[in-house]
């Protein structure tokens, strides 16, 4: 039976390469899902997270001496909607799962009545 879901996909990535690799995927792959389902989406970029750490090169001696480092976490959200069924829907969760090289993804499923 189709239903309406709506997906949210959290996409999370500390390199920004991956990232758009996964979304140009997806791009692709949406082009195809169209031609079988109804279906649209919308993404919108998060700002990037840096955090800053600071670590002494000696252990002993040399306070003075440090090196700093920054680490970036990109975020990204896809809004989805999709009709289509339920064992669609899995094999559309486990193709996004298996792309996704580099980046965490967290899903959260809603059915629309």
């Amino acid at each position: 039976m189709i239903k309406n879901f709506h997906l949210t996909v959290f996409l999370y990535s500390f390199d920004s390469y991956y990232l758009k690799r996964f979304l140009n995927f997806f791009n692709n792959y949406s082009t195809y899902l169209k031609n079988f389902f109804k279906f649209d989406y919308k993404m919108s970029s998060m700002p990037i997270k840096r955090s800053y750490f600071t670590v002494l090169r000696s252990p002993h001696v040399n306070k003075t001496a440090r090196d700093q480092f920054e680490l970036q976490r990109h975020k990204k959200v896809l809004k989805i909607n999709i009709w289509c069924s339920l064992k669609n829907l899995k094999l559309l969760i486990k193709v996004l799962n298996s792309s996704a090289i580099g980046v965490k993804i967290k899903i959260k499923i809603k059915l629309i009545k």
